[in-house]
């Protein structure tokens, strides 16, 4: 194979011709027999050593996306993914990736459940290099009760800066917490609550992220967007 390290595209042998003489341009590269290459030594007085041609060591992707949709804050050095799916999400989650160098192979294994967990295994075309992407999936609740109360969350979206407000109404509480993730699941926030109305400054930059209430058994999970 032979590959153009600058856009990914191969050498290509016009119409997979065999005759002697036949036009070779670059094209998407697809792993076809016209862009599989054998280079011989041949006899010019110049010397051209006799290193192999190395193979490229990319195991990132490119495109990372569920049910369609490319992952909020997706990088391509970032490997752990925590994604909330829509309230009452009951299909299993469809994770679909493209590899950065066209060459590598890719591996997934999807989420048994809503609540699972879905791989990505990029190997590279060096088939030394191997990096794995996991994405942890979690279903988004509405409303929940807590104590026989009732929770809600607002502003949402919040705006950098702005204070964001959960309240409980009703009930009593009993070892209930706050807790901010980042969609890589880095814990950004966490408070225990002591009333029934809990403000949080919001200091958080621009994004999404994951707001989680809990309490015993219950637990209250939403996506929470800050602009």
């Amino acid at each position: 194979m032979s590959r153009a390290s600058r856009n990914s595209r191969g050498a290509d042998v016009v119409n997979f011709s065999t005759a002697s003489g036949a036009d070779v341009i670059q094209w998407d590269f697809h792993k076809g027999l016209n862009q599989l290459w054998r280079f011989e030594r041949v006899q010019t007085g110049i010397d051209l050593g006799t290193d192999p041609i190395p193979l490229f060591d990319d195991a990132t992707l490119l495109s990372l996306t569920v049910n369609g949709n490319r992952l909020a804050d997706f990088d391509p050095q970032q490997y752990v993914y925590n994604v909330l799916l829509p309230h009452g999400t009951t299909a299993n989650p469809v994770v679909a990736a493209v590899s950065n160098d066209v060459a590598a192979d890719v591996s997934i294994t999807q989420a048994a459940s809503p609540t699972g967990t879905a791989t990505v295994e990029v190997t590279a075309e060096d088939r030394i290099t191997i990096s794995t992407y996991s994405i942890a999936f979690d279903v988004e609740t509405s409303v929940i009760s807590i104590a026989e109360g009732t929770l809600s969350v607002y502003p949402n979206p919040v705006g950098s800066g702005q204070q964001l407000t959960v309240e409980f109404g009703g009930g009593s509480l009993r070892d209930v917490s706050i807790s901010i993730h980042s969609i890589a699941g880095r814990l950004l926030y966490q408070s225990q609550v002591g009333s029934n109305r809990h403000t949080i400054d919001s200091q958080l930059q621009p994004g999404v992220y994951i707001l989680s209430v809990s309490s015993g058994a219950e637990r209250f999970t939403q996506r929470l967007v800050v602009y």
